[in-house]
């Protein structure tokens, strides 16, 4: 299922270019030789630079993939991405998606047309991932640059390079060679809710604010008044945050808004005593925003 992104992308030598510009099918071709593309399907969903993904994307993604792993003679799914918003999409249908079958995300630090693209191989390796029995039962996953990770714990950590992917607290689950796939750890899937999703309901607005140095709790006032249903706050350190930001944030909680603490930085836990509040845990902001999300969606 192609998405658009870099790795469908095409421009000059020097880095220009335009994301989401090459068809999947010809997204193929590339991989033709050392992948037997004839047992592959291609939806064409989109053809965006991932930082124009939004929910109701994830909405139709999530449709096209439960459709197609519901024909008997499914194997698996691959959905080229770009490589911005990624780990949000895939951390979005990990939630979301109650399957055995594989359903693999992988994009392109470099475009289609760059002297050394990297998307050829991401391909090669996310089909040979999705094709592999040993897949099953994992959960969503995300292949770059010859690692498989987990959709509930990779992260975006690099701007520019082809290692642009970690799991940062918990590392790799498995790697990808020339299409052979092989497994750190024995079969398992993250354990956590899958959520229902309506396709008529309508998503919250559920913003994240970033903790700063004197932060007076004016931004978590300011998403209140715009009709915030939920907000993340991603503080310093553990989850810490100003006394005008907790004032602020117990005001939000007395409105009826849910509020859920993360962190800036990027390896660790978050921890909160304050029971009117939910912990990230280990989630990163954006990865915290969706969860809350889909709570807030449940609730309903």
């Amino acid at each position: 299922m192609a998405t658009g992104g870099t790795i469908a992308g095409t421009g000059d030598i020097k880095g220009k270019y335009e994301a989401g510009t090459i068809p999947g099918s010809r997204l193929l071709d590339s991989v033709k030789d050392a992948f037997d593309i004839n047992r592959v399907e291609v939806q064409e969903l989109f053809s965006i630079d991932s930082k124009d993904m939004n929910e109701n994307m994830w909405q139709e993604i999530l449709i096209c993939v439960k459709n197609f792993l519901a024909k008997d003679d499914a194997a698996g799914v691959v959905i080229t991405h770009g490589t911005d918003t990624m780990a949000e999409t895939a951390f979005f249908l990990e939630y979301t998606l109650d399957t055995d079958k594989p359903v693999v995300l992988t994009g392109a630090m470099r475009p289609a047309s760059s002297l050394s693209a990297d998307g050829p191989m991401n391909l090669w390796s996310a089909l040979s991932v999705a094709d592999n029995k040993e897949s099953k039962g994992r959960g969503v996953l995300v292949v770059m640059n010859g690692e498989i990770h987990s959709a509930a714990y990779v992260a975006k950590i690099m701007r520019n390079d082809v290692s642009a992917f970690a799991s940062v607290n918990t590392g790799a689950i498995g790697s990808v060679l020339n299409g052979d796939v092989r497994y750190f750890l024995p079969k398992s899937r993250p354990k956590h809710k899958i959520y229902k999703i309506e396709r008529e309901k309508k998503l919250p607005f559920v913003p994240i604010i970033y903790s700063y140095a004197g932060d007076d709790g004016e931004v978590v006032g300011s998403v209140l008044r715009y009709g915030a249903k939920g907000l993340v706050y991603a503080g310093f350190g553990s989850g810490t945050f100003s006394k005008s930001v907790k004032n602020a944030l117990d005001e939000a909680v007395k409105k009826g808004v849910k509020v859920m603490i993360s962190s800036k930085v990027l390896k660790g836990r978050t921890l909160t005593e304050d029971k009117k509040f939910m912990s990230a845990d280990f989630l990163t902001p954006e990865q915290a925003r969706i969860l809350l999300l889909l709570k807030i969606m449940d609730d309903v």
